[in-house]
Order: C-alpha cells, then sequence, then structure tokens
C-alpha cells in the first residue's frame, strides 16, 4: 500500500505542479500580449505623427517651391527689362559712334583741304 500512496502522492504532485506551469505560462502569454499590444499601440502613434510632420514637410516645400517659382518669374522680367535697355542703350551707342565717325572724317577732310595760312586747296 505504501507504494500505491507513493505512486498517487507522485501523481497528484506531478498534476499540482504541471497546473502550476500552466497558469504561469498562460500568465506569461497575457502579459507579452498586453506588452505587445501596448508596443503596436506606441508604433501607430509614432507612425501616424511621421505622417503629420511627412505631410507639414510636403506642404513647406510646396511653399518654398512656389515662392522660388515666383522669385525666379520676378527675376526673369527684370533680365527682360535690362535685355530691353541694354538694346536701347546699344542704339544709343551706335548711333554715338556712327556720329564719331562721321565727325572724325569730317575733321579729317577739313584737315586735308584746309592749310596754314588761309590758303586752301585749289579744290575749295
Amino acid at each position: 500500500m505504501a507504494g500505491k500512496q507513493i505512486k498517487a502522492s507522485v501523481i497528484v504532485d506531478l498534476l499540482g505542479n504541471l497546473l502550476r506551469q500552466a497558469r504561469l505560462f498562460g500568465q506569461s502569454l497575457v502579459g507579452m500580449g498586453r506588452q505587445g499590444g501596448a508596443s503596436l499601440h506606441g508604433l501607430g502613434l509614432r507612425a501616424n505623427s511621421l505622417g503629420s510632420q511627412l505631410d507639414r514637410l510636403g506642404h513647406q516645400g510646396q511653399r518654398t517651391f512656389s515662392g522660388l517659382r515666383l522669385g525666379l518669374a520676378s527675376v526673369s522680367s527684370g533680365f527682360d527689362h535690362l535685355e530691353t535697355r541694354a538694346k536701347a542703350a546699344y542704339g544709343g551707342v551706335a548711333r554715338l559712334y556712327g556720329l564719331l565717325a562721321g565727325g572724325a572724317a569730317l575733321y579729317g577732310l577739313k584737315k586735308s583741304l584746309y592749310r596754314p595760312g588761309g590758303k586752301t586747296t585749289p579744290f575749295a
């Protein structure tokens, strides 16, 4: 009988130990599930935050490039105006050079036909 009691005691101890281990394992699984849920919630919050930051960055970039486009258009129109003024100035300089060349030609002609002492060449 003592052998049967020891056998029954070992079976009861094993079943008790098995139940305790199963309970601990279940509690570990519940804790792991809670931790995983909290971690996934935090990850979701960070992903939403990153998405909103990227959205703001996109809007800022859009505003920046829009301002840059307007600035380039303004600079381009300024260069067009400058080109127009430069062409007008070049036309004025070309006319001035023409007048100077004509004046130099007349001066050279006068020098070649005029002689000191009031005498002119027989061509005049």
